[in-house]
């Protein structure tokens, strides 16, 4: 396995909802067409990327500008890290895609999701993503120090890669702020579809009865977002409702014009 330094800049996506990194893409594109040209059959290679922006733009450009084939990299999966949940290729090459100076990663905080996006591959794992930006979150951190520590932090052409000299801090120890003496995890993400199974391991539905206001609201939080939530206190009881004054001439009198009908024999 090794990391693939790239320093391409992320973008909105098309649909406005998601990202894509058209640098990442390109190399993709030519990871992939080296694997095929050593022998390696298109359904032997998985493309993960946590981004529906990044996975279509990847497979448009795989088809309008690789070298090969087309039909070679129709074959080659593409898809998310949850649609690879449980399922393994020999090859994976992972697109990170996140890339800026404000906003954060997104997707790539979630340390379930990167656990399942780096146990896919049977022989080899090629990550692909801008380090400088990675490393400032704990866990990638601690990857990428990983990587470095094992020389395969990797830069340049694929024709010629060479080490990467990129300098990271030191790597802060990973503590659950929920649960210090537990798990490493720190932070919790949920995917849409994954909350709304009644029944899942995701499930956060309210259980039937009472509970502490404080027990509740932890719980509510999981799924739903606080600037959104309308508490009790800002609801007006039916009773109270009925007592708000209605003011005068709010309504539009309503004329209906004089109709007169001539019957005739």
């Amino acid at each position: 396995m090794f990391f693939y330094s790239t320093m391409g800049q992320e973008e909105i996506a098309s649909s406005g909802t998601s990202y894509l990194n058209r640098t990442e893409a390109a190399n993709v594109e030519k990871i992939a067409t080296r694997f095929l040209r050593a022998g390696v059959k298109p359904e032997q290679i998985g493309v993960i990327t946590p981004y529906e922006g990044q996975r279509a733009y990847i497979v448009q450009y795989m088809q309008f500008s690789g070298s090969l084939h087309a039909n070679l990299y129709l074959e080659i999966e593409v898809a998310s890290v949850d649609a690879f949940q449980g399922r393994e290729k020999d090859y994976i090459i992972l697109s990170c895609v996140r890339s800026n100076e404000h906003q954060g990663i997104g997707f790539l905080n979630d340390p379930r999701r990167l656990n399942v996006a780096l146990t896919r591959a049977k022989y080899g794992i090629i990550v692909i993503g801008n380090p400088k930006i990675l490393s400032r979150q704990p866990l990638w951190n601690h990857l990428l120090n990983y990587y470095k520590e094992n020389k395969t932090l990797m830069e340049g052409p694929l024709n010629n890669l060479k080490e990467s000299m990129i300098q990271f801090s030191k790597p802060r120890k990973l503590v659950n702020r929920t649960n210090p003496g537990g798990r490493f995890m720190s932070s919790t993400m949920f995917d849409a579809r994954e909350a709304l199974i009644r029944g899942s391991v995701y499930d956060r539905q309210m259980p039937q009865a009472p509970m502490d206001p404080a027990a509740f609201h932890d719980t509510y939080f999981h799924t739903h977002d606080r600037l959104s939530y309308i508490g009790a206190e800002r609801t007006i009881p039916p009773a109270a409702a009925a007592r708000i004054p209605v003011p005068v001439g709010m309504f539009i009198p309503l004329y209906l014009p004089h109709i007169t009908l001539t019957l005739g024999r």
